[in-house]
């Protein structure tokens, strides 16, 4: 069994819906993303996951179960800022839009563990949250 990433990061971009109405674009990750426009815009992009070791893995198992906790990244990129503080409130917005659910009752909830100012260049402010949440990797033997 594998924990669905891309469903995961519609239902995020979906959560991050009422950013629109306010003058953000809210869309998953591009190739060729391009400048911000409107008041800005964020970014949803997977990022990675990580593994735990499975148990007894010197022994192979009749089925692998592991622990898998997945991160996705929330690049927020603000246009005309007059300073790094006029994003605090869209941080937080983003974080209460999206820390504590899930898409279904089954899943794990999401968290953030991580935020940082990314810097500004040309006149627009970017910032990085990371979200995580936990699910597991299961495959049967054969």
């Amino acid at each position: 069994m594998a924990t669905d990433i891309q469903g995961w990061e519609s239902w995020i971009v979906e959560q991050l819906q009422p950013l629109v109405s306010q003058g953000y674009r809210v869309e998953p990750y591009l190739d060729q993303q391009g400048r911000p426009h409107g008041r800005g815009q964020v970014i949803i992009a997977y990022r990675r996951s990580r593994f735990s070791a499975p148990p007894g893995s010197n022994v192979r198992p009749t089925t692998l179960t592991q622990s898998q906790q997945i991160e996705f990244e929330i690049v927020l990129q603000l246009c005309d800022l007059r300073s790094h503080q006029g994003a605090y409130p869209m941080l937080n917005q983003i974080r209460d839009l999206l820390s504590g659910s899930a898409p279904t009752p089954l899943d794990r909830t999401i968290f953030q563990t991580e935020e940082e100012n990314l810097g500004q260049s040309e006149g627009i402010w970017s910032f990085s949250m990371i979200f995580q949440t936990l699910s597991h990797y299961q495959k049967r033997g054969r």
